[in-house]
């Protein structure tokens, strides 16, 4: 069966199912099977550790623009590591979701420079703000919004800004993170404290998770990450930490020092240790 032997009212389905698509291209978007609950979560507080390459960002993209498309006169922002993560990342994946016709006059998104004055505007009257953690944490004070979405880990103060940013309006706060290249120590004791409100979403990278990937694609990719083993698990896992593969203390604690050389029935010396 072809376009021409449809049905007429058939071809008229299809044809506004298009249209639909092409003027709401979130609409169209199918997330990851691991990610579903969280594209569908109404939690404020929501983070995805997760390995490269599994889409977070996009999911959150999408996520952010769907609520910036279906709730009028609201306050977001979306927060990159850098400058240039967040006009190359984080901007592009916005403007990859959200319709032109939809823009406010004035408002545009360019390849070379992102969202004019880093800042999206609807004809509904929302906006979204795109910042990173490189700008004073200064700048990301001041505003009361609606809801925060950081993409990787965030500078502590940053972290902090967005959560006094969404305090008043009781508005969410998103992350999306493959913890690495930082310390992290802090963000997890307070993602999975005893009582946290966090939800949370943990995603691999593999063919189940990520159906957009051949097999072949993947084991490639398994390969070359296994180049640097300190960061696999984080890599490929998503997982908190990584190996460390040599030149390491194992066992070591603060409970492991003392000073009562009598009771240990050893002599006392002085030792240095240089670590670099």
């Amino acid at each position: 069966m072809t376009l021409q032997t449809l049905p007429e009212a058939a071809l008229k389905r299809i044809l506004a199912l298009a249209a639909h698509y092409r003027d709401h291209p979130a609409d169209a978007f199918t997330p990851s099977p691991a990610l579903a609950k969280f594209m569908k979560s109404t939690s404020r507080r929501l983070y995805v550790r997760a390995a490269n390459r599994v889409g977070k960002s996009v999911h959150a993209a999408c996520k952010l623009a769907k609520l910036m498309l279906a709730h009028p006169n609201k306050k977001y922002r979306a927060v990159g590591v850098t400058n240039e993560q967040a006009r190359q990342v984080l901007s592009n994946l916005l403007a990859d979701f959200i319709p032109t016709k939809e823009l406010k006059p004035g408002c545009r998104f360019t390849e070379e420079n992102g969202w004019t004055h880093n800042l999206i505007r609807l004809k509904n009257g929302t906006s979204c703000q795109i910042k990173s953690c490189k700008q004073h944490v200064s700048t990301h004070m001041g505003a009361d919004l609606d809801g925060v979405w950081i993409d990787e880990v965030p500078e502590q103060g940053v972290w902090l800004q967005a959560l006094k940013r969404v305090f008043s309006k009781n508005g969410f706060v998103w992350l999306t993170f493959t913890p690495e290249g930082k310390p992290v120590d802090w963000l997890r004791k307070i993602l999975e404290a005893a009582d946290t409100p966090w939800e949370c979403e943990v995603v691999a990278l593999n063919r189940k998770n990520c159906p957009w990937y051949t097999q072949a694609l993947i084991d490639k990719w398994v390969d070359e990450a296994l180049v640097v083993p300190w960061a696999f698990k984080q890599t490929i896992y998503g997982d908190w930490e990584g190996e460390v593969v040599d030149r390491a203390f194992k066992g070591f604690e603060t409970s492991s020092v003392s000073e009562d050389w009598e009771e240990l029935g050893l002599p006392s010396h002085h030792l240095g240790i240089g670590v670099d």
